[in-house]
């Protein structure tokens, strides 16, 4: 794994010891597949407004890359819409936008938003992100915004999607890094930043 500021790229290809290690005491394939926050209406609900905090982020973020018309781009573990709403403004015309999600439920969940935000040109797909069946070297970006945090084997991922890209392509990933919330010794000031 590469490390640039924020960024981690992996080589397609590469193992990570301590991954297989990870997967060999996993207790079971069920486990690992259990998005531990459950798929309940309320989880959708949480999940489309933590989207909404952080849309302009989202929306910077593609603007940096140049998603522009005409882009192919998939958005691995989207949950009930991901930056599905965005790619899909750009994208178009001739575009097209893959929403991948391994979630049954959350799938339901997705496709109630689809319908209710008229993006009927968004395709879903049903898999994980570590193995898509996406056609290799066909997209131009393959995005996803926290899944690397929950997930055992982030490397897999980020080689999934490398697979995904055509020459040229970008992997674009929008983690959270909370190794850095703390103050010591605590102040008020900074536990009402973090409440």
């Amino acid at each position: 794994c590469r490390i640039w500021p924020g960024l981690c790229v992996a080589d397609a290809g590469e193992r990570s010891p301590m991954g297989e290690d990870l997967a060999r005491k996993s207790e079971s394939a069920g486990r690992e597949r259990e998005y531990l926050l459950g798929a309940r209406q309320d989880e959708r609900q949480r999940l489309l407004g933590q989207g909404e905090s952080i849309r302009g982020a989202a929306a910077a973020l593609l603007d940096r890359i140049g998603v522009g018309s005409g882009w192919r781009v998939a958005d691995l573990g989207c949950g009930p819409l991901g930056i599905l709403d965005l790619l899909s403004e750009r994208v178009r015309p001739g575009g097209r936008v893959v929403a991948v999600e391994r979630e049954p439920r959350m799938l339901e969940h997705l496709a109630a938003t689809l319908k209710e935000r008229d993006l009927s040109d968004v395709e879903t797909v049903e898999a994980d992100a570590t193995a898509t069946g996406l056609e290799s070297e066909s997209f131009d970006l393959a995005h996803t915004r926290l899944v690397l945090v929950n997930v055992f084997e982030p490397a897999r991922v980020l080689a999934e999607m490398m697979r995904l890209l055509r020459p040229g392509g970008v992997v674009a990933a929008q983690e959270v890094d909370i190794s850095g919330l703390g103050c010591f010794p605590g102040h008020p000031a900074c536990d009402r930043l973090f409440a």
